[in-house]
């Protein structure tokens, strides 16, 4: 990895070593081999010659050296270093190859150099040219010895010099920029993009964009809800990589002001009125299916607040509210044993100011003993009576306002004996007691309708506060502790109240809740409009038809999250410590800036198959090399869902992310990781921490519905616990995170 991310280092260190490493000339300015880059050339090889004769007649004999060598016929250039464009300043070497008409290499010839046009270069004694403007050369080499025809061989390079690509500048908009849809309908980009050299073109989006004479350009980008990214792309038909730059901005219909530091408290936190809302829908309240219990069932299961109260009827210790014995004289002597409740049937319905209950008794069962004295005959009352009743009650539930006590009573209670006969062991005792005004009728109707009342007026209340008292409780001091590499321990507390209950008739129940958001740390970053909402303060959130129960949480309350986490500092990290020891030794620091806070917003289909889009905008990474500084542009985002888990929702987030980096400035040439290198570190170094970050522990508690207490009715239900089921996974609708689910409680039929 590391000589990748080093690669424009060696490129930038490559081009002058260039210039220093250019091939070693000889003395007749000639280059070693087949090749030559003299600027001159005028030592022409020769033949020796010689001569011998006689005189008189005599013969003479002449003798010649070796022949000439064959005219040059082709010539080819080639510059050292060999790139595709050449900044003004490099010196590059022109080398010259030369062959004669049979192909061969040609080593000793000279060459003759120029340039056009000639103020666009200028040659240095080393044999190297010095590029001064930009623009189209062509460098010539031509042979100093004719060819066949008489003429020099020539060669020629056409040279791109070429100060870079364009230089982008950015006015508007600011990175990082939190923008609000009232203020700005549209984004505005503009600024400039120059160049020395070439016809530009800008693409902004991938859509080009209108320049003018001066470079200048102005278009709009359509905003969506979250973090908008911006791609600026601009070339000069020249450069073969064009000029990039980008910037995040956050556009929102609102924004939730976030409460600022005062000397009592320098923490970071914000508050949300309405933050999450609990309905206990009719379907929770009366599913309109009684318990009922088969011969060869193990356990009985609650699934509605009906159930649970039919549950506890039928295991109420409604003796221990008789005082026995009834009576003891000498005239009578009653005792009630027990009394059982057999398959009782509760309707619940929502009425405006709290609930009606509707309890059939249709199977009672009072066990006695004792004797009855009726005109001189002692009749056995051992055995007792059947029953069947019927009760109505209406209970307030009323909390108006976030200062009002939470209330649940009674408000009325009626109850009735429709119908008894004995089974006293005696058949004359239940003759008389079948007599409609008989005083044994009387006292055991009395004493049982005494005992019903006062077990439901402790047994009702008792059981509606346990489930909606625990609505008073679901969010009030949840703390999450963060301990994260490289990031200081910070807490963070989610403290949710009950604001105030509303009751919709034969509908449901619902609970809305305020919640702050705090953390242990000050305030870091301040500059903040506050949280981004997709849907405005006050919107109902969107829940199912027919439902069990269901809860809506603002998605304003995870970004809630994770804004106090982002002003508290947690996203400000020195990346020095986590490079690789073959890059960090390059660097004197190093350090990654979350411009604007994380957002979580819900994922379109092309975004995500996961239902939740994670985004982490203008995450600046500054780069201290000594010598020069860069600082580089992240765009992070990645999918999540929020998962039913341990009766709470949790965010999941996903392992892999999609980084897009770009440069943003350098106060050297260039800089010195390529982005594409700065992702794998990021990928492999910085990311992890930053998803724990993000969803280390963060998670939103559901009701526990603990009804524990109702084991001092009814101790066999001591260890009741109903906990809620999922009935579809969690839905994003309309900017809430929405659970639709049940209640589900088992006992063991043993104790029935």
């Amino acid at each position: 990895m590391s000589a990748l991310l080093l690669s424009s280092l060696a490129t930038a260190c490559g081009e002058d070593d260039a210039n220093e490493t250019a091939n070693i000339t000889d003395n007749n300015g000639t280059t070693g081999g087949a090749t030559s880059n003299a600027t001159t050339g005028d030592t022409t090889p020769t033949s020796n010659t010689t001569t011998g004769g006689t005189t008189g007649g005599t013969t003479g004999e002449t003798t010649t050296g070796p022949p000439p060598p064959p005219p040059p016929m082709r010539l080819t250039v080639t510059l050292d270093p060999a790139l595709p464009i050449y900044r003004p300043g490099l010196k590059p070497l022109p080398v010259a190859t030369i062959y004669d008409a049979a192909g061969e290499l040609m080593e000793s010839e000279q060459v003759a150099w120029s340039i056009e046009p000639p103020e666009a270069a200028q040659a240095l004694e080393n044999g190297r040219w010095e590029m001064l403007a930009e623009g189209d050369l062509v460098i010539t080499g031509c042979t100093t010895t004719p060819g066949a025809d008489g003429d020099p061989v020539c060669g020629s390079r056409d040279i791109l010099v070429d100060a870079g690509a364009p230089r982008i500048t950015l006015s508007s908009p600011q990175p990082g920029a939190e923008l609000l849809a009232e203020e700005s309908q549209s984004i505005v980009v503009s600024g400039t993009v120059t160049d020395t050299n070439g016809e530009l073109t800008l693409f902004v989006n991938g859509d080009e964009v209108e320049l003018s004479d001066a470079g200048e350009f102005t278009t709009e980008v359509t905003p969506v809800f979250g973090i908008n990214h911006i791609e600026l792309t601009a070339t000069d038909g020249r450069q073969p990589i064009a000029a990039e730059t980008a910037v995040d901005v956050l556009w929102s219909r609102d924004y939730l002001p976030v409460p600022e530091p005062t000397e009592a408290n320098n923490t970071t936190r914000a508050l949300l009125d309405g933050g999450i809302e609990l309905r206990l829908g009719q379907q929770f309240l009366d599913d309109g299916e009684p318990l009922r219990i088969g011969a060869e069932d193990t356990e009985v299961t609650a699934r509605d607040l009906a159930g649970i109260v039919e549950l506890l009827l039928m295991e109420l210790d409604i003796t221990s509210q008789i005082p026995n014995p009834l009576a003891d004289s000498d005239e009578i002597s009653l005792a009630v044993t027990s009394i059982d409740v057999i398959d009782p049937v509760v309707s619940v319905d929502v009425v405006d100011g709290g609930l009606e209950l509707f309890i059939r008794l249709s199977n009672l069962q009072v066990n006695t003993e004792g004797f009855f004295n009726f005109e001189g005959q002692e009749l056995n009352l051992n055995g007792g009576i059947r029953a069947s009743a019927a009760a109505y009650s209406r209970v307030r539930v009323e909390k108006a306002n976030p200062e009002q006590e939470l209330t649940v009573e009674i408000e009325t209670l009626e109850l009735a004996i429709e119908d008894a006969e004995g089974y006293f062991v005696s058949s004359e005792a239940n003759a008389v007691f079948a007599l409609a005004e008989s005083f044994l009728r009387d006292l055991l109707e009395d004493t049982l309708v005494d005992a019903l009342e006062s077990s439901f007026l402790d047994a009702i209340p008792e059981t509606l506060i346990d489930v909606i008292g625990e609505l008073e409780q679901i969010l009030a001091n949840q703390q999450f502790d963060l301990d994260i590499d490289l990031l200081p321990p910070v807490a963070l507390k989610l403290d949710g109240r009950l604001n105030r209950l509303e009751t919709h008739l034969r509908s449901d129940l619902t609970a809305i809740l305020d919640a702050e958001v705090s953390t242990d740390q000050p305030e870091v970053i301040s500059d903040s409009r506050g949280i981004a909402l997709s849907v405005a303060a006050g919107t109902a959130p969107p829940f199912f038809s027919s439902s069990r129960i269901q809860l809506g949480a603002r998605m304003a309350l995870i970004n809630g999250l994770l804004h106090t986490l982002w002003r508290a500092g947690l996203f400000e990290i020195d990346a020095y410590t986590i490079l690789p020891e073959n890059l960090s030794f390059l660097l004197q620091s190093a350090t990654l800036s979350a411009r604007m806070p994380p957002l979580v917003t819900a994922a379109r289909p092309d975004q995500s198959d996961r239902s939740l889009l994670v985004t982490l905008g203008q995450v600046e990474f500054t780069a201290d090399f000594g010598l020069q500084q860069d600082v580089y542009g992240m765009l992070i985002r990645t999918s999540a869902d929020v998962v039913f888990e341990d009766n709470a929702l949790v965010l999941s987030i996903n392992a892999e992310p999609n980084l897009v980096i770009w440069p943003i400035s350098t106060t050297g040439d260039t800089v010195m990781f390529e982005p594409e290198a700065l992702k794998i570190l990021i990928e492999a170094e910085v990311w992890p921490l930053l998803a724990d970050a993000l969803a280390e522990n963060l998670s939103i508690p559901l009701p526990a519905f603990d009804l524990g207490s109702l084991g001092d009715l009814a101790p066999s239900l001591s260890n009741f616990a109903p906990t809620l089921v999922e009935a579809r996974p969690i839905t994003i609708r309309e900017g809430y995170l929405i659970f639709d689910g049940g209640l589900e409680g088992s006992v063991p039929v043993g104790g029935f």
